[in-house]
Parts: structure tokens; sequence; C-alpha cells
């Protein structure tokens, strides 16, 4: 009997000790949440911070360069070349053959890139051998329009043309060609009504007439 309360009273100071020792063991957990706590609401937003700075600071030579950029004009090599002013020149040099006249449009072209500060990558194409063979292609459609105009008026077809033109393959040469079978149906919707108003068949001399007429209202559509 007196064992079984020996027994019992250790138990009971076991029980005593445990209960310490759990309470010691809660409190150093709320010890550590609380510090947690502080570290991830305080300080984690102080390493954002830190983050966010340092993105700003990579970000501001970037902005830099982009304010930079705004001094070059928005104009391009493309937009001098497409001028009139400098149209006309290339194709006079090209009609003429006047390589050293070509040569001279670039140079004034580079003058007048860098005076409105075109970007440099613009410059350089101006200054490229490219920017010569563009001028060349550009005029020889240009030259290869007023053929077709002058072909047009006089009631001739585009044989041999495509041959000295070969910058006008593609979309170009089917346009100027549709240009004329235009104009000859035309043409031919007048000589069949003239023949048709005699009540015979059409002949060359109504083709002839035909032209004729058309040709009058081309003249009296310009005058207008």
């Amino acid at each position: 009997m007196r064992q079984v309360m020996i027994l019992s009273m250790k138990v009971n100071h076991l029980k005593k000790h445990l209960r310490v020792l759990f309470t010691f063991l809660g409190c150093l957990l709320v010890i550590v949440y609380a510090v947690w706590s502080i570290y991830y609401f305080v300080e984690k937003p102080n390493a954002q911070s830190l983050v966010n700075k340092t993105q700003s600071h990579h970000a501001n030579p970037q902005e830099l360069i982009e304010d930079k950029d705004k001094y070059y004009s928005q104009l391009t090599a493309m937009d001098l070349m497409k001028v009139p002013e400098v149209i006309n020149r290339a194709l006079s040099a090209v009609m003429f053959d006047e390589p050293n006249e070509l040569r001279l449009l670039q140079v004034n072209l580079l003058d007048t890139a860098k005076q409105i500060n075109l970007h440099p990558s613009q410059i350089e194409y101006i200054n490229s051998p490219q920017a010569i063979n563009f001028l060349k292609f550009r005029a020889k459609r240009t030259w290869f329009n007023q053929e077709v105009e002058d072909r047009y008026i006089k009631i001739q077809s585009l044989d041999g043309l495509l041959e000295r033109f070969p910058e006008a393959r593609g979309d170009l040469y089917q346009q100027a060609t549709q240009l004329i079978i235009n104009r000859d149906l035309i043409i031919f919707e007048i000589a069949k009504g003239i023949a048709e108003a005699e009540q015979r068949k059409m002949t060359e001399y109504d083709l002839e007439s035909a032209r004729r007429t058309w040709r009058e209202s081309l003249v009296s559509s310009s005058d207008d």
C-alpha cells in the first residue's frame, strides 16, 4: 500500500513538471511566432522596397535613352527620298545617265538628314550604296510611268517596255497593262456603237473613228 502511495506521488510530481514544461514551450512558441510576424510584416516590405529601388535604378538609364531618342527626328530616310524634288533629280540623273548627279544628290540628302537630326541608323542608310540603288530603282519606275502615260495617250501598246524597265515587274506593270486594256475596251465600244448606229458590221474605219473620238474626249477632259 505504501509503495502505491509513493508511486502516485511521483506521478503527480511528474505531471506538475510536465505542465511547467508545456507552459514554457507554449510561451516559447508565442515568442517565436511574434518574432516571425514582425519580420514578415515589417522587414519584408523593406526588402521589397529595396527591390523596387534596384529596379528603379536599372530603369533610369533606359529612361534616359528614351529621352535621348526623342531628340531625333521622327522622319526616316525613305521620307526624304520620297520628296518630289528628290525623285525628279534622281529621274533626270538616270534618264541622262549622269551617275555623278546621283552621288551629289546623296550628299545633299546626307546634309539635310544631319540638319534635321535624323536617327544615326537612317543617316547610315542614306550614306550607303543601297540608297543609291534605291534612288535608281524609284527613278526607273517613275520613268516607266511616264512612258506608259505617253503610250496611253498615243494609243500604243506596252510592247518592249518591260524589257527596258525590269524594275516595273509586278504590281506596277500589271496596273499599266490593265490601264491599256481598259482604254482599248472603251475604243472598241465606241467603234461598235458607230457600226450599230448604221446597222452594219464594225470595220477598221470605225475603230479609227473611235480612236479619234476617244483622243478628243481625253483632250477635252484634260482642258476641263
